[in-house]
């Protein structure tokens, strides 16, 4: 029996808390581990013959990689080859398309189960190559990747982007997240395609791209106040994010939860907004108030972002 059938070890999805679409525009990002046992996966052995074919399309991506752009990684391709062989799998339960990270988390649970311990080591002091390195092995899934999710997923901790600079944060405490919730659409999406309509309307529309940096803008200005823990700038700054995207980002938000946005947005008591891509999936939703936890609960089935404590 493989060792990987002893000691799974959890890899977590993640959640892009602040900055969806304005990091394409340089903006400051900022990503937390989905640490929550119902969005986590794990590496294990299965019948090579109920093997998703995915796996072996992957090697054959990276094989061609392997003396290139990963030429100087010390990554045990050997025991890859042969466990894919012999039946490796993601037992996983993050849903595909849903915008938590499943392809991140896959990424991370291989990269750290065969990567040597001592590369890793060099990797962790240089978070920027570390991170290119991941986006190359999850671009096979998505055709580019900023490698953010699984650095996310691998390091099990929040990562702020400012600019060009990658750095992680202290682990959230559980009252800075009691606040977030997310809420499925009940529909999946391609986050490609998504982007690809977001980048032409950039470059199309003139009154898009202002309304996008003023977004970026207040998407900045929010991470801040969110780290700082002000609460009453913290608010606005979401409520704010959530109209925007509500007015000028409608084509990404489906009828399934568009009135609930609305209704969010008229009762000024909470606040819904993208969770990645958008389009469907999961997305995000701020309710400060108990009250208005416990019946959003009871209509949209909200789920925390954290386990309760």
């Amino acid at each position: 029996m493989s060792e990987l059938s002893t000691g799974k070890e959890k890899i977590y999805g993640k959640i892009l808390l602040f900055g969806e679409y304005t990091i394409l525009l340089e903006g400051n990002a900022l990503a937390i581990p989905l640490q929550n046992n119902s969005f986590s996966g794990v590496l294990n052995l299965e019948k090579p013959e109920k093997q998703n074919p995915v796996w072996k399309e992957w090697l054959k991506y990276l094989q061609n990689l392997r003396y290139s752009q990963l030429n100087e990684l010390a990554f045990d391709w050997h025991n890859f080859e042969r466990d894919i062989d012999a039946g490796l799998n993601f037992e996983s339960a993050l849903p595909i398309g849903y915008g938590l990270g499943s392809s991140g988390a896959l990424t991370a649970a291989v990269f750290k189960k065969y990567i040597s311990k001592n590369q890793l080591d060099i990797l962790n002091s240089d978070l920027n190559k570390l991170q290119k390195t991941l986006g190359i092995f999850e671009s096979f899934f998505h055709g580019s990747s900023s490698g953010l999710d699984p650095l996310v997923s691998l390091l099990n901790v929040p990562i702020q982007i400012t600019g060009s600079n990658t750095s992680l944060l202290p682990k959230l405490k559980h009252e800075s997240s009691r606040y977030w919730f997310i809420v499925d659409s009940g529909l999946p999406r391609q986050t490609s395609l998504l982007v690809n309509k977001f980048r032409k309307k950039l470059d199309t529309d003139p009154d898009f791209e202002k309304k996008m940096q003023e977004l970026k803008n207040v998407n900045n200005g929010t991470i801040q106040n969110f780290l700082e823990h002000k609460t009453g700038q913290l608010k606005v700054g979401i409520r704010n994010i959530s109209s925007i995207q509500f007015t000028d980002m409608e084509w990404l938000i489906p009828e399934t939860i568009k009135s609930s946005w609305e209704k969010g947005l008229e009762s000024n008591r909470f606040y819904f907004k993208l969770c990645g891509a958008g389009g469907g999936g999961f997305f995000l939703v701020y309710i400060p108030e108990k009250e208005d936890q416990l019946i959003l609960s009871q209509t949209l089935g909200i789920m925390n972002l954290v386990p309760s404590e």
